[in-house]
């Protein structure tokens, strides 16, 4: 008894009918089934391959095109819904091996494999290897080099390439100016016919620029397309539009301008629709009759993206209301951040760790939790959190500290250390002293030191807020804020430091910080806010980026900080100050 092969049409049609049924169960969260079918679906490509490239095989046969139609749908099974990538780079491989033993033609098909090949494959199989990711754009950046290719498909591939350097964790020794000199030549005719692949290209040219630090280029490249206005008009993708206003938002907190209009705008993406934004791929597709090819859109990621939020969540924390209520939620969110196995920003996680140590030791009386374990400086930070919290440490306590610790502050690294708290020491010996002159030297010596030691001192002493809130008593908040005056008193006088070029910004950062805070404790406190208006004024203009603190706090008081006052009055002044802070450089 004889059976009949089955024919190719029907093992397409079968394979289809496998995909599209595990598509539809996905949707409908069942997984299980849908996984079993797409399997199934992979099971028939691979047997009609195999078949076909079988040379024993003299009953089963397929076109070259229905051939590589085949390739194509089984490596697109495979990179969509697999893990198994080498497999799929395998298959690739052996597909266009078939592909030149037929033709020399480069078509579509041609195209899609070596994207697959260069491209598509490596960015997924190499993520956890920064070695074997660089190789693959070596030999993404070679193919390029020595291949040529019909205009629209090299603007892809170059597109393409951007979007793998993108991915690359260090790449700062690479240079993509060749790359875009041949982007900007070729890709003038995708202004027209698909403006999303152009101005992904221009914003990653922007991108690129800003990552250097070259910042007249990179407002070339925004100028050049008609500015930041143009650019947001022309843009359809929903992930192009947020990557843009990230990329603003970062270039404005760097450059300390006004972004509020960009936040507002990322605000309302992210809530109108924020179940789509996160489900849909990150991609804008460009079509051939053959498939697509899906260039990632996304110049951040969106685990990216989730860890930049809550950092600006914790961040809004780190002043508001109750000490227990800052201290659960601030640090809610930060040890997301630390303990996401996804985060791989340094950059990002070292801005963590620095407020989570300002939190702690300036704000919260030194009680440090630390994800980030350092032996000697961990030890040697406790020991400094008990002399801190001390109500009235004296001189013995000092000499005690010294001798109970002298392995860790005879340590090179800590020379610095033990020289901020012999003058921590004077400045608390001192500072409430009526004669002002001895605490003008010793605040001229606290600004002259680099070391931020001195200045937290200075904050627990002018303002401890775990002793100070609202409802406290009145005699002792009234002493608190005439300690404050006769500190800016101090500042008053020894304004003319403040011009010179190499002076610390410590002493304006103190006195914009508990401006802020000291409308929580004050009923009315336009009058006295107006008196040292103008000294912060004068305070800030100094090299605002080693204010960016500073500079990043007080601008997002409208959005995250709640003041403690109603007050419309205070709260205008307030806004002056946060225009002044990021307006001026």
């Amino acid at each position: 008894m004889s059976f009949n092969p089955i024919s190719s049409e029907t093992l397409f049609r079968v394979a289809e009918e496998y995909e599209t049924k595990g598509r539809d169960l996905a949707l409908n969260k069942q997984l299980h089934a849908s996984a079993t079918l797409i399997n199934q679906s992979i099971v028939v490509y691979t047997y009609m391959v195999d078949k076909h490239d079988d040379p024993a095989e003299t009953n089963f046969y397929l076109s070259f095109d229905k051939l590589m139609d085949a390739y194509l749908k089984l490596i697109n099974l495979l990179i969509k819904y697999t893990t198994n990538m080498k497999l799929a780079k395998k298959i690739t491989q052996r597909a266009i091996l078939k592909f030149h033993e037929s033709t020399n033609e480069q078509d579509d098909v041609w195209y899609i494999l070596h994207m697959f090949f260069y491209y598509v494959i490596p960015t997924k199989i190499a993520t956890a290897n920064t070695t074997e990711m660089k190789q693959s754009y070596s030999q993404l950046d070679q193919f390029l080099q020595h291949s040529e290719l019909a205009p629209d498909w090299k603007v892809i591939f170059l597109i393409c390439q951007v979007s793998f350097y993108f991915k690359l964790e260090d790449h700062a020794n690479m240079d993509l100016s060749d790359v875009f000199l041949l982007l900007d030549a070729n890709i003038k005719p995708f202004k027209e016919q698909n403006p999303d692949v152009y101005t992904y290209a221009q914003l990653s040219k922007a991108c690129y620029y800003l990552s250097r630090n070259e910042f007249v280029k990179m407002d070339d490249v925004l100028k050049a397309n008609g500015g930041e206005e143009n650019i947001e008009k022309v843009i359809h993708n929903e992930h192009l539009l947020m990557s843009f206003y990230l990329f603003l938002l970062y270039r404005d907190i760097v450059n300390g301008i006004e972004a509020s209009k960009t936040i507002s705008k990322i605000h309302k993406i992210l809530t109108t629709n924020k179940r789509d934004f996160i489900s849909n791929s990150k991609v804008f597709v460009i079509k051939s009759f053959k498939g697509f090819i899906h260039c990632e859109c996304s110049l951040l990621e969106y685990s990216s993206l989730k860890n930049l939020l809550l950092f600006f969540q914790g961040i809004s924390y780190l002043d508001r209301g109750s000490m227990d209520l800052q201290r659960d939620m601030s640090e809610m969110f930060f040890k997301r951040i630390v303990k996401n196995k996804m985060t791989k920003d340094t950059v990002l996680l070292d801005m963590v760790k620095y407020y989570r140590k300002w939190q702690d030791e300036v704000i919260f009386g030194f009680e440090i939790i630390s994800d980030f374990e350092e032996k000697g400086q961990m030890a040697f930070a406790y020991a400094y959190m008990e002399l801190v919290q001390m109500e009235n440490p004296q001189v013995e306590d000092f000499n005690n500290f010294f001798q109970k610790y002298e392995y860790f502050i005879n340590l090179p690294q800590y020379e610095d250390m033990k020289m901020n708290l012999k003058l921590q020491l004077s400045v608390l010996e001192n500072f409430n002293c009526l004669n002002l002159q001895p605490n003008i030297e010793y605040i001229d010596e606290l600004n002259g030191n680099e070391d931020f030691e001195d200045t937290k001192t200075a904050i627990k002493m002018i303002y401890n807020k775990k002793r100070f809130e609202r409802g406290s008593n009145r005699e002792q908040n009234t002493n608190v804020l005439l300690q404050h005056e006769r500190f800016l008193d101090c500042l008053k006088k020894i304004s003319s430091k403040f011009k010179k070029e190499n002076v610390s910004n410590k002493n304006c950062f103190l006195v914009v910080i508990f401006s802020i805070l000291r409308i929580d404790i004050e009923d009315n406190q336009n009058e006295k806010f107006n008196k040292y208006y103008e000294i912060i004024k004068g305070l800030l203009i100094n090299d605002m980026k080693r204010l960016f603190p500073l500079k990043f706090w007080v601008h997002m008081i409208d959005y995250t900080i709640e003041m403690g006052t109603k007050n419309t009055e205070s709260t205008n002044k307030i806004e002056e100050l946060k225009k002044l802070s990021c307006t001026l450089k």
